[in-house]
């Protein structure tokens, strides 16, 4: 699918949970080449670790490792894909995506909002030999996806694609074609059969081993992989190449081509990129993981990748409004419908709303001009009655002379007929209990002021007293 845009330089680059592979590559009048690549561990992790943080760690190596193109294109783990296949029944072209869509939500566990769905088509026969379609459904969650492309972005780089490993592998080799990418951290099997990605699955997910045991799980699951596909579709398949370090390849091909022998199938390690002859295992792509040169290497001739998760597809909602929208008199006719209506049923709502409150209003006046009179009346025969709260002034100057700190306390307080105070207390030091006594001195309205006790050297225990003008507030 093109992009619409050929560039003479990009940056591929593939990141996981720990460990990042990147690749620029320049596109000249001789071809494509690896300008520089490198590979690298790193100490924060791109799902777990916060994404500026990332950022800042691959901006860091990248510099390092004089890396300073910007325009990139992104590789994710195939572990990180969610795969389902399904048949086509016999519709529309224009039918089918949303076909697929419901058929992801019924064979992928998670919500499709949570998902950068894709789909690719293969073609097939059933058991009485009639032509099938069928479509391999591919996910990437998008948490993880969000997260990658973010950590990317604070990184300062600016992604124009994003990928999977094992299945950009396959769809480069075309037709038909299986291949087996082995990383240091997994082994990952894609085929490729009939016109689509049939198959894309992690094999493996451990430390790389050189073990005879690995070599045996691996011949299993592939064994495994192609028996579930139809007849036709695996015996397309005649050869496996193998993607990674030759320094491991060499011996897991010798040995995976021992196991698949009766399958007929040939085991060979990919000395170059498929469609272009950079080669592989020398130079500066011996440093790069070959699914960040794939990936770049199509984005560099304008293509997109395949599959290509980074522009996400209108969801069914969005397709409906779409739809809509394209029917414009009648979606300008019924929203002006819909205004007229909601208006009409607002200002009706109101209207009936204000005669029921004044209706309301009207029967309670009565009782109310009622309950204003005896409040009167108990105002007029009990002036007793204090609205200003004495008391609570009293305690409200008491208060305000005592320190905020707690060097000072209170233990008793007696106030007789609002005027004679007296309280005791305790003070961790004199001077705070004397601050304490101009502060209260120097009160308005307060008078008399008598230290009562005084006693106790390292805490102090008092009692004073005064006299209280309500009338010199």
């Amino acid at each position: 699918m093109k992009s619409g845009k050929r560039r003479s330089h990009i940056l591929g680059i593939a990141l996981e949970e720990h460990g990042c592979s990147a690749a620029l590559l320049e596109r000249t009048s001789a071809g494509v080449r690896v300008v520089k690549a490198t590979s690298f561990r790193m100490s924060l992790d791109v799902l777990k670790d916060a994404p500026d943080l990332v950022g800042a760690e691959l901006q860091r190596h990248l510099a390092a490792a004089r890396l300073a193109e910007k325009t990139c294109v992104a590789v994710a783990p195939t572990n990180w894909l969610l795969t389902a296949q399904t048949t086509i029944p016999d519709m529309d072209a224009q039918d089918v995506p949303g076909y697929l869509e419901l058929q992801a939500e019924r064979l992928i566990p998670v919500a499709p909002s949570e998902l950068h769905l894709r789909h690719t088509v293969f073609r097939s026969v059933d058991g009485s030999a009639q032509p099938v379609r069928g479509a391999t459904l591919l996910a990437l969650p998008a948490n993880r996806a969000d997260r990658l492309l973010e950590a990317l972005r604070c990184a300062q780089l600016h992604p124009v694609g994003l990928t999977c490993s094992a299945a950009a592998l396959a769809n480069a080799h075309g037709e038909s074609a299986a291949v087996l990418h082995v990383t240091r951290r997994r082994a990952d099997f894609a085929i490729a059969a009939g016109g689509g990605l049939v198959t894309v699955r992690t094999l493996r997910e451990q430390e790389e081993s050189s073990s005879r045991g690995s070599y045996d799980e691996l011949a299993r699951e592939i064994r495994i992989s192609l028996r579930r596909l139809p007849t036709v579709l695996a015996d397309e398949v005649q050869e496996i190449t193998v993607y990674g370090d030759p320094a491991h390849t060499e011996s897991l091909a010798r040995d995976l081509a021992a196991h698949l022998d009766d399958l007929g199938l040939s085991v060979r390690i990919a000395e170059h990129i498929p469609g272009n002859g950079i080669a592989l295992g020398s130079g500066e792509a011996a440093h790069a993981d070959p699914a960040v040169i794939v990936a770049a290497m199509q984005a560099l001739e304008g293509l997109r990748p395949d599959p290509d998760f980074l522009t996400v597809k209108p969801s069914r909602a969005q397709a409906l409004v779409r739809a809509v929208l394209e029917r414009r008199a009648i979606s300008i006719a019924a929203a002006v419908a819909a205004a007229a209506l909601l208006v009409g049923g607002l200002l009706f709502y109101q209207d009936h709303t204000l005669r029921r409150l004044t209706a309301e209003e009207a029967a309670l006046l009565p009782q109310a001009e009622t309950v204003g009179a005896l409040q009167d009346r108990v105002r007029r025969y009990r002036p007793w009655c204090d609205q200003g709260a004495p008391t609570l002034v009293v305690m409200r100057a008491l208060t305000e002379a005592y320190p905020e700190t707690g060097e000072v306390w209170l233990r008793t307080l007696r106030i007789r007929d609002l005027k004679e105070v007296t309280c005791t207390g305790g003070a961790r030091a004199n001077s705070a209990f004397l601050g304490v006594l101009d502060a209260l001195g120097s009160t308005p309205g307060v008078s008399g002021l008598t230290v009562s006790q005084l006693r106790g050297e390292e805490q102090l225990d008092f009692g004073f007293s005064y006299t209280w003008e309500a009338s010199a507030q």
